[in-house]
């Protein structure tokens, strides 16, 4: 991985409630978390219709590849050939990175797929400043790209490049734009149905030993390979809002402990980064719908897993939820 590059337009993130670090002011935490850039993303225009065509054709390119479960080349040179990106249409910056989301989302559900939930990313200073970004990024994911656990999960078309365990937040009604701002922590906690662990397998439609790098990332579903969810052991948006936040979750190895967090590595608490995604989401569609999803964050970071691994997750709180690793 070559380092990562840092993201024009970007500024340096204030210290954020992760860790045993100090809660931040709920209005410097919205301002940390505002988008870049202060139009909607529907206002904001390419700089050419030329850009915004190659921008988009390589975003349908990764859109198809997620579909059909293969892999994207990128190639230098003036043309592409069929499962191929031009290295010149990859993003320049963040806006760039979100237009090829849509237009491989936007594939995906032109053909029969669909969007049944969102990813955050970054939701933790160390990884804004590892990746370069001063807020979090979020993308898609597809009903294709998630199972219940237990399960079996084969990686031979993922590209696997780690595992995190996360909490979901399944939202029980429409959230539409507010004349009067963004939707607060407490008003996305109050519209949860649901709250279950889970674990998120990092994976990329970039052939493997392509560099990517966070931009390409976030054009790439935010790096969102497949999602294992645990609702045998959901709990009630009411019961999780209405206790203190669960304790420790850890991932066993072929059980061996490798990793371990809780819920305060996500920007403090979990309901920050869902009402990140969801604002964003607004933002770009108008809407976040019903029964629609969020994974809130890693709280243990990114596990080096491998094909043939047996994964068990423990949730303080909910319970464990075993995962397999297939080498097809």
């Amino acid at each position: 991985q070559p380092p990562p590059r840092t993201v024009p337009g970007t500024r340096t993130p204030p210290r954020c409630s992760c860790g045993s670090e100090p809660m931040l002011a709920s209005r410097s935490l919205r301002q940390a978390l505002k988008w870049s850039a202060s139009q909607p993303f529907a206002q904001r225009g390419m700089a050419t219709a030329e850009r915004a065509e190659a921008l988009a054709a390589a975003g349908t390119v990764l859109g198809r590849a997620s579909k059909a479960m293969s892999f994207v080349r990128v190639v230098d040179g003036p043309e592409a050939a069929a499962g191929e990106v031009l290295k010149a249409s990859l993003p320049l910056d963040l806006d760039e990175a979100y237009a090829i989301q849509a237009a491989g989302a936007a594939e995906v559900n032109r053909t029969g797929g669909k969007t049944v939930g969102w990813k955050a990313g970054a939701t933790n200073e160390a990884a804004m400043k590892l990746m370069g970004v001063s807020a979090p990024f979020f993308g898609p994911i597809f009903a294709s790209n998630v199972v219940a656990s237990p399960t079996r999960v084969a990686t031979g078309s993922m590209n696997l490049r780690g595992a995190e365990l996360e909490l979901v937040f399944e939202i029980g009604a429409d959230l539409q734009a507010k004349p009067d701002g963004e939707y607060t922590e407490a008003e996305v906690m109050a519209a949860t149905r649901r709250v279950y662990p889970s674990m998120e397998l990092i994976g990329s439609r970039f052939e493997r030993g392509t560099p990517v790098d966070t931009l390409s990332l976030v054009a790439d579903q935010a790096g969102h390979g497949c999602l294992v969810v645990a609702r045998n052991l959901a709990q009630s948006g009411e019961e999780f809002a209405g206790a203190d936040l669960p304790g420790d979750a850890w991932l066993e190895v072929n059980g061996v402990e490798t990793a371990r967090g809780d819920p305060t590595a996500v920007l403090g608490h979990p309901a920050r980064a869902a009402a990140f995604v969801v604002n964003r989401v607004i933002e770009r569609l108008g809407v976040f719908r019903s029964g629609q999803f969020i994974t809130t964050g890693t709280m243990v970071g990114k596990v080096d897993v491998s094909p043939g691994d047996g994964l068990v997750a423990h949730f303080s709180g909910f319970g464990k939820m075993r995962v397999n690793l297939d080498t097809l």
